[in-house]
C-alpha cells in the first residue's frame, strides 16, 4: 500500500490527508513553487451509482429509496481555526 494512502489505513483520516496536503501546499510556496489543486465534484458519480444499483443489480422499492436517502442528504464543511465553511448539499 502507497505510504501517501489514507483510506484502510490505521491513524490516517481525511483530516490527516488534507494537513499533509496543506503542508506539502506551504513548503512549496516556502520553495517558491507553484502549486495546482484540482477538486472533484462526485455528485455525478452519485448519480450514476443510483442508476447502476438500479438498473444492473435490480435494487428497486425500499433498497433503492435507502440509497438515495443516504446519498441525497449528505453535506460538508470545512472547519479552521474554529470558523466554518459554509455547508455544500449533495442534492
Amino acid at each position: 500500500m502507497p505510504t501517501t494512502q489514507s483510506e484502510y489505513r490505521q491513524y490516517h483520516s481525511t483530516e490527516m490527508a488534507v494537513t499533509k496536503l496543506y503542508n506539502d501546499m506551504l513548503l512549496a510556496a516556502n520553495s517558491c513553487q507553484l502549486t495546482a489543486l484540482y477538486l472533484l465534484d462526485l455528485t455525478a458519480a452519485f448519480d450514476l451509482l443510483l442508476l447502476h444499483l438500479e438498473r444492473q443489480f435490480g435494487l428497486q422499492g425500499v433498497t433503492l429509496q435507502w440509497f438515495r436517502s443516504y446519498l441525497s442528504g449528505m453535506s460538508f464543511h470545512v472547519l479552521h481555526c474554529n470558523q466554518s465553511s459554509t455547508a455544500i448539499y449533495i442534492v
